[in-house]
């Protein structure tokens, strides 16, 4: 019996990143939300489905440190997961 490939690895294996529906070059509502939290820059935050979303670097830039980015991607298809850490 052979496994049915994922949906979403087939997705990121036929379009370019910015080709999906949702790619965002800035996460703004993200951050927005983030920012009504109140959270400090100490704060942990975990990215869900992290993939090769903008919002960890985009938090780091406004000086968080504790961001835990969970992608739950192949790593067989190669995609770049950098982060300015």
């Amino acid at each position: 019996m052979s496994e049915e490939p994922n949906h979403w690895e087939g997705v990121y294996r036929s379009k370019e990143e910015a080709e999906t529906s949702w790619f965002e070059d800035r996460p703004q509502v993200s951050l927005d939300l983030i920012a009504e939290t109140g959270a400090g820059k100490d704060a942990a935050i975990v990215d869900v489905g992290a993939g090769s979303s903008r919002l960890v670097d985009c938090l780091l830039d406004q000086g968080f440190r504790r961001i835990i980015p969970i992608a739950l991607i192949s790593d067989s298809l190669g995609i770049p997961f950098a982060l300015k850490i």
